[in-house]
């Protein structure tokens, strides 16, 4: 199992996207990497005849039962169609052959089955930072400062998360391979930084999501950060394997501490300051994490240049 590139020193955006598109596994998994692009202006007929076409005989491991394989094409085609026609949606996807109920976290190593297949809608061609970013936050992207890094960084770290899940990885954990990947590969951290912003202030801004706190939440701030915090030798020093095991670690989703920022942040009286409250009162004498995330917080709005 190879990692994506091996010599130290930074690579080219372009190059590597267009590497990672040539992809034809990952991680030890056949994969099959579509992009919204071969959608544009198709109708849901035209959409499954494409899908079929580039599936081949990876849609018999994704679906080996004839007879669901038509409805199973129907359901990604509208997913993809969704995905296509709406120029601000910025989402990528990964579909797989389930042969675990639960992420990889869930299992012991040993007892964990590889997916047979993954199927990956990579990012759209035009998808900048400041894209990705107003999307997931559901923002104007005029809201926003400037963002760093261009858009095949972005896009490779789009289609690095969703290999991730080929690997069985759940969102923390995809948040964690990705970002490693990342740096071993352009050794910066300004992206990474821009992402780990946007992971804080959308867990505090969808604190009553429990999909959002319990299923991606602190854990993508915690992972990023500490990925930043590494020095760039020992993430050059990680192989492949020890890149992968990372899918079975666990978190601490420190939910009601997330909350607890988050209720401040909706219940701070009129005329305070986000800043008022984080050296006031309310936060010195709360818990020390939801200090700390607090003050986490209002570090990635102040770099996003959002208010918080």
């Amino acid at each position: 199992m190879s990692l994506l590139i091996e010599k130290n020193d930074p690579a080219d955006p372009a190059r590597i996207l267009a590497a990672l598109y040539a992809r034809e596994a990952i991680y030890d998994i056949p994969l099959v990497i579509l992009r919204p692009e071969e959608f544009y202006g198709s109708g849901a007929e035209e959409a499954r005849v494409t899908l079929d076409d580039r599936l081949g005989s990876s849609l018999s491991l994704l679906c080996p039962e004839k007879d669901r394989q038509y409805p199973v094409i129907c359901r990604m085609a509208d997913i993809i169609l969704d995905i296509a026609n709406d120029p601000q949606n910025c989402e990528c996807y990964a579909i797989l052959r389930l042969r675990n109920p639960m992420s990889a976290c869930h299992y012991k190593p040993e007892y964990y089955s590889e997916h047979k297949v993954g199927v990956v809608l990579g990012p759209k061609a035009d998808m900048q930072g400041a894209d990705f970013i107003s999307h997931i936050l559901s923002i104007p992207k005029d809201y926003l400062g400037l963002i760093p890094g261009d858009k095949a960084h972005w896009q490779c770290y789009a289609l690095l998360h969703e290999f991730a899940h080929v690997a069985g990885a759940g969102e923390p954990q995809a948040e964690a391979l990705a970002g490693l990947q990342f740096k071993k590969i352009f050794k910066q951290d300004d992206v990474l930084m821009a992402l780990a912003d946007m992971r804080a202030v959308k867990a505090i801004h969808y604190c009553e999501r429990s999909r959002e706190v319990l299923h991606y939440g602190w854990p993508m701030v915690e992972v990023l950060d500490n990925i930043i915090r590494a020095p760039q030798e020992k993430i050059d020093a990680l192989s492949a394997q020890q890149i992968k095991d990372f899918r079975f670690k666990s978190f601490d989703y420190k939910a009601e501490f997330v909350r607890a920022v988050g209720h401040a942040l909706v219940s701070r009286p009129e005329g305070y300051e986000f800043e008022d409250l984080l050296h006031g009162a309310f936060f010195g004498q709360a818990h020390e994490d939801t200090y700390r995330i607090a003050a986490r917080y209002y570090k990635a709005v102040t770099r996003l240049g959002l208010q918080p």
